[in-house]
């Protein structure tokens, strides 16, 4: 077998797992929160994958707020340079391309912290009203 074949192999797989961990991060952060506060077992996986989809719609709606930045980057920066304004356009460009993923990077940091702490304590009576909110009425009678 060729060994370029067999590093690039190896590589390759090496980034997909290192991608695995990272995209799990959040629930990895969350599962030991968790853990350790005494949340019951049966309440720990619900909310390590709410905790993972919360920490990702925060850096998604950050992100698109960011979204505008990266547009002057793409789009005035280079124009604003070819006409003269040469220290703007680079002030632009140099903003977006360092600001706009620091800003999600540590974003995504904060929240998958920050979610868990402040949804810990709560998980369990957020379960319990979910369960009894979806249980059926067997005798008929509905409370008011």
């Amino acid at each position: 077998m060729d060994t370029d074949l067999v590093v690039m192999t190896a590589l390759t797989t090496l980034a997909a797992l290192g991608m695995v961990v990272v995209f799990l991060l959040p629930a990895w952060i969350a599962w030991g929160i968790a853990w350790r506060s005494a949340m019951p077992r049966t309440h720990r996986q619900s909310f390590a994958f709410t905790c993972l989809l919360l920490t990702y719609g925060v850096v998604t709606l950050a992100t698109a707020v960011l979204l505008p930045l990266e547009a002057l980057k793409i789009f005035i920066a280079p124009d604003l340079h070819a006409r003269g304004y040469m220290t703007l356009g680079t002030a632009i460009f140099r903003l977006a391309e360092h600001g706009v993923p620091i800003v999600s990077i540590m974003t995504g940091i904060l929240a998958a912290f920050l979610i868990p702490f402040r949804l810990r304590r709560r998980w369990v009576a957020i379960r319990r009203a979910d369960s009894a909110d979806a249980a059926p009425q067997l005798n008929g009678s509905h409370e008011e």
